[in-house]
């Protein structure tokens, strides 16, 4: 078990890992930072992934037992803001986003590091939620000034969009893909389609056979399409302002 605590009267966040034999334990922070969020382990806990505020800014890690905290560096092109959201069965593939002038989803591996996988087309920003076990496959959403939609990744076919449900305003696209199986053949999120005073959120089920996503019989309250962008957005601006000012180390006064 992996998350973020309060250590002592200190407000700022550290990773820990937690084990039923030790318990739980702090793993520290990038050089340079105070402060530090997990997001991800692998299935046998040998493996954590997150991200670390340091001198320059925010920076995506991998911890493990041996080599403790590493940075993933981050993509060219824009500020040091990269976070690590999930990871592979074994560890060895990481994924999130980082900053190449806009967020970017990433894969990252030992041998070729941090590789960005671009956007839809079209589009001007994305990040990776989720990777399957066997780290071939990676789904996320790719978003521009008017849209988000779902996205599946492999290394063959690159990154290709999984559509809409059903019923969805076909002129403004909300999906969003955060899971995957282990081999890649399923991915589950949510999505937005029309009803009667507003939209409603839907999970979905996709797999290559049926293509556009399934709605599940899950769903939020109805709410007029602006809020759920806005609130998509806002979630971006509050990962570039806790980028920019609250990760970021901070001097000891």
């Amino acid at each position: 078990m992996v998350g973020s605590g309060l250590p002592g009267l200190c407000l700022d966040s550290e990773t820990f890992r937690w084990t039923s034999g030790g318990g739980v334990v702090g793993l520290g922070y990038l050089p340079g930072g105070n402060q530090s969020n997990a997001y991800g382990v692998s299935d046998n806990d040998s493996v954590v992934v997150g991200s670390s505020s340091t001198s320059a800014g925010v920076e995506a890690f991998r911890w493990t037992a041996g080599a403790g905290m590493v940075g993933l560096g981050d993509l060219a092109g824009g500020d040091v803001g990269s976070e690590a959201l999930a990871v592979s069965r074994d560890g060895s593939i990481v994924v999130g986003y980082g900053d190449s002038g806009s967020d970017e989803a990433f894969i990252w591996d030992a041998v070729h590091g941090m590789q960005g996988l671009a956007f839809l087309p079209g589009h001007s920003g994305s990040t990776a939620y989720g990777v399957s076990a066997d780290g071939k496959t990676v789904v996320g959403l790719s978003s521009s000034d008017v849209d988000l939609q779902a996205f599946r990744w492999t290394a063959s076919g690159g990154m290709t969009s999984l559509g809409e449900l059903p019923g969805n305003d076909p002129d403004l696209v909300l999906s969003v893909a955060y899971d995957t199986t282990a081999h890649g053949e399923v991915v589950v999120g949510y999505g937005e389609i029309a009803v009667p005073g507003g939209y409603e959120t839907r999970a979905f089920i996709w797999d290559a056979a049926h293509h556009a996503p399934a709605r599940s019989g899950a769903r939020e309250r109805l709410r007029p399409r602006p809020h759920r962008l806005d609130a998509l957005r806002g979630d971006r601006d509050l990962r570039r302002r806790r980028r920019g000012h609250r990760l970021r180390a901070q001097p000891l006064r």
